[in-house]
């Protein structure tokens, strides 16, 4: 979760003055509880919009690996992480604690092992 929190964390000053310039300054608002509910809405409104790019990315990730006809699997097991496997059965499997660590590496791996599939000319 930390590499997640630290992408999301950079987001803050764009939804700060994103939330300032729709609620206004503070010291012009009469009523702070009006344009701290005004501010908290724009606020975490663009937070939300902004950091889904950090989450959709991996369904297209998996989605691309399809198309491009490299096999891949991940299993979870509860408390046990996500289990990622990319090619046939004889690839071993690596284990990871959470799910998109688990699609970076098969990303990676797939550009590593299928360096002529149009994932790899796209993620290279």
């Amino acid at each position: 979760m930390k590499e997640y929190e630290s992408e999301r964390n950079k987001l803050i000053p764009e939804a700060e003055a994103y939330a300032d310039k729709i609620a206004g300054p503070k010291k012009n608002k009469k009523n702070h509880y009006e344009w701290s509910n005004s501010w908290n809405r724009a606020f975490h409104s663009k937070m939300n919009s902004l950091a889904k790019s950090l989450i959709e990315d991996y369904d297209l990730i998996l989605q691309e690996l399809y198309d491009s006809e490299i096999h891949w699997s991940i299993e979870c097991f509860r408390h046990g992480g996500f289990t990622a496997k990319l090619g046939d059965e004889r690839n071993t499997p690596k284990t990871f604690p959470i799910l998109r660590e688990a699609i970076k590496w098969l990303a990676n791996q797939a550009v590593k092992h299928y360096p002529n599939s149009t994932f790899a000319a796209k993620h290279s």
